[in-house]
């Protein structure tokens, strides 16, 4: 054999057992208390009172649920609209993606056959059927389209890039939509996408993420009939449903959403280029539906500042500054932090320090009663345009009554 294919066969041999080892490998979660402290592990379990995991050692842990906001995955998030129709479902269904309110997902069907005002019929193959308000949808995808923004009316893109705007009076075989006063019907084959002027409304008390894309909402979650599953009981339908789940089929479980808010969910009210830079490219932000419970990463070119505003009850912020791949041979970046109060003086900024040695370090201010959070990202050495940072899943804690 010749050596050639003596070293093919080796690097191929090689290639197949690490991805074995990599399949192998558990699926790492990350556990967030309520200072937004993250550990990490593999998920075994949860009970009524506690959730479990192994570390990085394989001891078995446990933390108190009444301690802990959230857990998840890293895995890639995001809902699709199914893409077959089995033999379960049936014509007069629509697939799409339906987002509601209080932060539900569900990717599904929708019902063409029942027509309410004021009211949708929706099958999801997790739940089954469910009816719900109008007032309770934020909007609905039926094709892949950039999603549509707020509005004080309710918004609806036809698939030829058409748009309306009104009052959708009904939803079933035909859009219903009064538009300028004079009522609109037009067959559902033609609508991409719906966007409800809706009022968000309270998040719900537990919002479970499946590895389907749902994100759906649960009354009680506990110990299931193995070590491997869990008892689910879900507020979606209308007087509720209760279901089993295996744990891989758990992408996050998000205990107290009132209580965490995404840092890239608060307005950008000043970005600005420093050391005599003459333009700095704005903040890059990960999609929100593809990040773990919606805690979408932030890219900040440097030099330059960034400035958010907080909610007024927010009382800490955390997350993890990294370098890029790409900017870590250089590894010179600095991180200045401060908190601006309604009376506009900064506080003192906290510097953080960013090298190939240390590519990661972790940042928690307490910012109670502040209006805005700055950072300031510059370079230390080397060519400045290589200062450039990444925000990983940052988190607000919220505090509630």
């Amino acid at each position: 054999m010749s050596i050639a294919r003596t070293t093919t066969f080796a690097l191929a041999a090689l290639c197949l057992a690490h991805a074995s080892r990599a399949a192998d490998e558990p699926e790492l979660y990350h556990f967030i208390d309520r200072d937004l402290v993250r550990v990490s592990g593999e998920l075994i379990g949860v009970t009524d009172k506690a959730v479990q995991y192994r570390d990085s050692v394989g001891r078995s842990r446990s933390i108190d649920r009444s301690t802990l906001l959230a857990f998840y995955s890293r895995r890639h998030h995001g809902a699709a609209a199914p893409t077959s129709i089995s033999i379960a479902d049936n014509a007069g269904e629509v697939p799409g993606v339906l987002r509601l309110t209080d932060g539900q997902l569900v990717p599904g069907f929708l019902l063409t056959t029942v027509a309410h005002a004021d009211s949708i019929a929706w099958r999801s193959r997790r739940v089954g059927p469910f009816n719900l308000p109008l007032d309770a949808v934020s909007a609905i995808s039926f094709a892949d389209s950039e999603p549509i923004e707020k509005s004080t009316s309710d918004v609806v893109l036809l698939t030829n890039a058409d748009r309306m705007e009104g009052f959708v009076e009904s939803i079933g075989g035909n859009l219903v939509m009064e538009v300028q006063g004079a009522k609109q019907t037009v067959p559902l084959e033609r609508v991409a996408s719906i966007r409800l002027a809706a009022r968000q409304a309270a998040f719900a008390a537990n919002l479970v993420a499946l590895t389907d894309g749902s994100i759906l909402a649960a009354r009680s979650i506990a110990a299931g009939p193995s070590p491997s599953a869990l008892t689910v009981e879900w507020s979606l339908a209308g007087e509720g449903a209760s279901g089993v789940l295996d744990l891989g089929a758990i992408d996050a479980v998000v205990f107290d959403p009132q209580s965490i808010r995404p840092l890239a969910s608060c307005e950008i009210v000043r970005h600005e280029p420093l050391q005599a830079r003459r333009w700095a490219p704005p903040p890059v932000v990960q999609p929100a539906d593809q990040a773990p419970v919606g805690l979408a990463s932030i890219t900040i070119d440097g030099p330059a500042a960034c400035e958010w505003r907080l909610p007024a009850n927010a009382s800490r912020l955390r997350a993890t500054l990294s370098l890029p791949e790409s900017a870590r041979p250089w590894g010179n970046t600095t991180v200045a932090a401060s908190l601006i109060p309604r009376s506009g003086t900064p506080t003192k900024p906290q510097a953080f320090e960013l090298t190939t040695d240390k590519p990661e370090t972790e940042l928690s201010l307490d910012c109670t009663g502040m209006e805005r959070v700055r950072l300031e990202v510059k370079g230390r050495g080397y060519d400045q345009v290589q200062a450039r940072v990444v925000l990983l899943e940052p988190v607000l804690r919220i505090t509630t009554k």
